[in-house]
């Protein structure tokens, strides 16, 4: 367990291993004990990129946060078309 605390002094108990995970449920993060953990971002409910703590990547990763909000926009019209 880790022990840390917030700027307010508020305590956190983290467990590992620790797991993100985006309102799909997709795992964007996972990080066990030993440090070795991995990344992946979404688009379209599809794994577009991937990276883990030993250096290895696969695919492309969102260039910036501009482009990932044009990927969310991109989302939203199709979701609204559908209505």
């Amino acid at each position: 367990m880790i022990d840390l605390k917030l700027s307010n002094g508020t305590k956190l108990d983290i467990e590992y291993p620790i797991e993100l995970k985006d309102k799909d449920g997709n795992s964007v993060y996972w990080e066990n004990s030993n440090g070795d953990w991995e990344k992946r971002e979404y688009t379209d409910g599809k794994c577009t990129y991937w990276e883990n703590s030993n250096g290895t990547k696969c695919g492309t990763p969102k260039s910036n946060k501009k482009q990932a909000i044009l990927d969310q926009i991109e989302v939203l019209k199709k979701q609204a078309e559908a209505l």
